[in-house]
């Protein structure tokens, strides 16, 4: 995951968060 991938994500709403994380890393790791 890329530093500005994670800036998103702390931007983000944690729910959203959470769920955005979910998607992008189960498709990478699967």
């Amino acid at each position: 995951m890329t530093q500005r991938t994670k800036s998103k994500f702390v931007f983000a709403s944690p729910a959203r968060t959470a769920e955005t994380l979910f998607k992008y890393v189960s498709p990478e790791h699967v």
